[in-house]
């Protein structure tokens, strides 16, 4: 019997040994899930991240290119501005014409001469209310002919309309 009850200590100690193992395991597999879990939230936040980034960096794109548009489009518009000052109509009468105001109308023909770079003022011998043509020559302006612009410091605040308003009493194409 003695040796009965060895073995059946013994298979009580191989028992107990796996009921311990199984119940530490538990807490072991519990633990592998969470860490796994953790690493899932770490990844995705990664992604997470990434995304906010790149859409932030598309965002900046979308808005350069927008600001790109708007501004080519205002140069437009000054430049059909430009064109009907170059009818000889004062600033006050464009400026009517186009529901703005004469300052709008002068910003909008000061851009489209900042477009313009080679374009330099000369100032006619004799010439009055600050009339200048293109350092250009000939040519060079948008009707083939030379280029006549009132310059900023002529077309002053004064109120009203008429063909004086913009560039002076008798000032005109050169």
């Amino acid at each position: 019997m003695v040796r009965k009850a060895k073995a059946s200590a013994a298979a009580n100690v191989v028992a107990a040994r796996e009921r311990a193992q199984q119940l530490a395991m538990a807490p072991m597999a519990r633990q592998q899930r969470l860490v796994d879990r953790a690493t899932d939230f770490f990844l995705a936040t990664e992604r997470q991240d990434l995304a906010r980034e790149e859409g932030e960096r598309k965002i900046r794109e979308i808005r350069e290119r927008v600001v790109e548009q708007v501004e080519a489009a205002r140069v437009e518009a000054g430049a059909a501005v430009v064109a009907m000052m170059g009818e000889d109509e004062p600033v006050g009468a464009v400026a009517e014409r186009l529901g703005l105001r004469r300052v709008d109308v002068q910003e909008l023909r000061r851009l489209v001469r900042a477009q313009e770079p080679e374009r330099e003022p000369v100032r006619e011998p004799g010439a009055r209310g600050g009339v200048a043509r293109s350092a250009a020559g000939p040519g060079a302006g948008p009707g083939g002919g030379a280029a006549v612009v009132a310059s900023d410091a002529g077309d002053g605040g004064a109120a009203g309309g008429g063909a004086e308003d913009a560039r002076g009493p008798g000032a005109g194409a050169v």
